[in-house]
Formats: structure tokens, C-alpha cells, sequence
């Protein structure tokens, strides 16, 4: 079972990647990012998650979106390629990139 804790320096390069491209539309306030450890996810880097819309509805919710970081791959990149890392899927319901593609890249 995989534990979570929270991901300040996720948070920070999902700051920095939102403001960069000047995505004012996205609030970054409901951004979260955790880390997780113990996942069977195997090469994948992230996960995005976001709270159900049948949820949003029901409880008059703006959307929210969670960023996980898989931390057995996520952790053994380089910083370079973390912050590749925000260059961001066409929407957030999308995957993130696989550690065997960054690999095979070099």
C-alpha cells in the first residue's frame, strides 16, 4: 500500500511551470502535489488526479487537481529532466511521461 506525503518541491516547479506560460486560468491554489512511495506504477514518473465531476457538482466544487510523483522513479532523475517534467500533457487528464522514455532519450 503506498504512503503519501506532500511534495513542496513538486509544488514549486508546478508554480513555476503555471506562471512561465502565463496559464492564468489555472488556479494554483487547487493544484496539490504529494509524493508517493511503495507504488506498483513501475516506469511511471506521475500521475494527475483530479476530483470527480460528479463530486464537483453534487458539493458546488471548483475543480481540483492532485499531482503525484511516483518517488522510486521520480527521485532518481535529474533535476534537469524534473523540470522537464513540467512540460505539461495537453490536459491534465493525461499521462505523464514513462522513466523508460526518458532513458531511451539520451
Amino acid at each position: 500500500m503506498p504512503t503519501y506525503s506532500d511534495a513542496p518541491d513538486v509544488k514549486e516547479l508546478v508554480d513555476e511551470f503555471i506562471e512561465s506560460l502565463d496559464l492564468y486560468h489555472i488556479d494554483k491554489k487547487r493544484v496539490l502535489c504529494v509524493r508517493s512511495k511503495g507504488s506498483k506504477a513501475g516506469g511511471t514518473l506521475a500521475r494527475i488526479h483530479s476530483f470527480p465531476k460528479v463530486y464537483q457538482k453534487a458539493l458546488g466544487m471548483r475543480p481540483v487537481y492532485i499531482i503525484e510523483v511516483i518517488s522510486e522513479n521520480f527521485d532518481k532523475i535529474e533535476e534537469a529532466e524534473k523540470e522537464s517534467f513540467s512540460t505539461s500533457p495537453r490536459a491534465f487528464r493525461e499521462g505523464c511521461r514513462t522513466i523508460e522514455k526518458i532513458l531511451n532519450r539520451k
